[in-house]
């Protein structure tokens, strides 16, 4: 593959997976917990046939659970409570906060490194404080721009952590288990959550718990499942052959830009105030150097 292929590819993986929160945003008629829902019920629809075709290619111990039927569940379930508290967060704070608090895993993984206590090197502690500096900051527009709300934000990082935990899980699992069949199990496992988590917590909702079937809404939820979901994160594991992992990370810390440019220009979201954008920046900028300093550690404890 040529670089400017590998290149590309990145850029259409960002691209798909920074859509996602102003499109969920043009389904303001759905509850939050619907669509999280219906957006994994697609994305698990269209997983199945490449699940099927990668099986048929691949060795069968790959895709057999093999007593990983607890960890998968497990993944399953962080995923879930992911996608979930970050789409509910888009209804209580502004696009902009909530992609710059979900996008902070960094920082939590670094603070779950630190209780664990393992080393800790200097950019990362840089990264920390100029990220919780960030954070502070983008307080001052909390009661004056584009709805945002400390509590949504909460909400946002709650969506963070879950995702470290669907990340460190996914880690192992991919070690032994090849991508379709992996990716299959755990998406059907959190759309199934979802799915009952709408009945119980949206019962009044019009929608219905497959209402993204109807004409109104599936060619957004069919973009969901395959922009950012299929062709998004597919494109980015294309580019990493390529490209080295730690140009991606600091690549995807970007998200928060992207996300929010294509809100303001697609009408759903306003522009960030003043305080958004500087801290915002320096949310950023630590995350770049906590994933510089974690991908160095990796580096050092990797035997050569």
């Amino acid at each position: 593959m040529r670089a400017s292929v590998a290149w590309t590819l990145l850029g259409i993986g960002l691209f798909g997976v920074s859509s996602a929160g102003a499109v969920l945003l043009t389904m303001d008629d759905v509850p939050p917990i619907h669509k999280a829902a219906w957006r994994l019920q697609a994305t698990t629809l269209l997983l199945m046939p490449f699940a099927m075709a990668e099986r048929k290619r691949t060795q069968k111990e790959e895709h057999r659970f093999g007593g990983r039927e607890v960890p998968l569940f497990v993944s399953g379930t962080f995923l879930a409570a992911h996608f979930g508290l970050w789409i509910a967060s888009l209804d209580m704070t502004s696009l902009t906060h909530s992609l710059l608090f979900v996008t902070s895993h960094p920082f939590l993984i670094l603070f779950g490194m630190f209780l664990l206590r393992h080393p800790v090197g200097s950019k990362a502690i840089a990264g920390v404080v100029a990220g919780g500096i960030g954070a502070i900051l983008t307080t001052g527009d909390l009661s004056s721009t584009g709805g945002a709300t400390l509590t949504g934000d909460l909400v946002a990082l709650a969506g963070a952590a879950a995702i470290v935990g669907y990340l460190a899980i996914g880690r192992s699992l991919r070690q032994e288990m090849s991508l379709f069949a992996y990716a299959l199990p755990v998406t059907g496992i959190a759309a199934l959550q979802l799915s009952l988590a709408a009945l119980f917590l949206e019962p009044s909702a019009s929608a219905g718990l497959f209402g993204w079937l109807g004409p109104g809404h599936l060619l957004a939820v069919a973009y969901l499942a395959f922009g950012p979901g299929l062709l998004g994160h597919t494109a980015i594991n294309g580019a990493m052959r390529h490209i080295q992992p730690l140009i991606i990370s600091v690549a995807l810390t970007f998200e928060p830009i992207i996300g929010s440019i294509m809100g303001w220009t697609m009408g759903v979201s306003e522009i960030p105030g003043r305080w958004t954008v500087a801290g915002g920046l320096l949310m950023i900028t630590g995350a770049i150097l906590v994933i510089i300093d974690l991908e160095q550690s990796n580096s050092v404890d990797e035997p050569s």
